[in-house]
């Protein structure tokens, strides 16, 4: 399944439960594109479900999963990608994505990598959910990677 994030970025959704597959971002002004791998983690809170990207403190939301997914597609991760894309300079962009836990590749400039530590029980504190709350991990990556 492919899922259109930004004019320029194409993911595939591919589950791999609690594996400990790195984050990457290539930001590329020449192209004004952002591809990415990122880990996304669902669950269902006040009746709704939401898709949230804790390295870069994105969720969205939906009636269902597939909802929630489309509201990440649609609007937060291109507003995101517009967001970067529009600090126009390297440094800025390293600057911002550093508040984050991002660091840049030594060999591949253009990459950001991230290998984030996600508990579960931060996730169900930070949201305020009860301990039973199901989460479901799922790593994003562009389609073909």
């Amino acid at each position: 399944m492919k899922f259109n994030w930004h004019p320029f970025i194409w993911l595939t959704k591919l589950s791999h439960p609690m594996a400990k597959k790195e984050e990457f971002l290539k930001v590329d002004f020449a192209k004004n594109n952002i591809l990415m791998g990122i880990w996304a983690f669902t669950f269902e809170d006040n009746g709704h479900h939401v898709a949230y990207v804790p390295s870069l403190r994105l969720s969205a939301y939906g009636a269902t999963v597939e909802e929630a997914y489309e509201m990440l597609q649609a609007e937060i991760l291109p507003d995101f990608a517009d967001g970067i894309l529009a600090l126009k300079s390297e440094s800025a962009v390293t600057q911002e994505l550093g508040k984050y836990g991002w660091r840049r590749g030594t060999i591949l400039r253009k990459k950001f990598y991230n290998t984030p530590y996600v508990d579960e029980k931060g996730i169900l504190k930070d949201f305020h959910l009860p301990e039973e709350t199901k989460i479901t991990q799922e790593y994003l990556e562009p389609a073909g990677a």
